[in-house]
């Protein structure tokens, strides 16, 4: 049986990033957006902040009101 190594928070935001970007009006949550970064909630939360500058569903509502105007 082979393992893969988790992936780093770099990759895993990108690949958040990412999913948001095509995702954009389907519904989203950050239990969703950790599973995908193979995080906790609590750790994904504090990387994404740490990284993107603002916690996730903030990160996700600007682009969402920009398109719907």
């Amino acid at each position: 049986m082979e393992f893969q190594a988790a992936p780093s928070p770099p990759d895993a935001l990108e690949r958040v990033l990412r999913h948001i970007e095509d995702r954009l009006f389907e519904p989203l949550d950050v239990t969703g957006l950790a599973e995908l970064a193979g995080l906790s909630t609590f750790h994904f939360i504090r990387v994404f902040t740490a990284r993107a500058g603002s916690r996730p569903m903030a990160h996700v509502r600007p682009p969402r009101l920009i398109a719907a105007a």
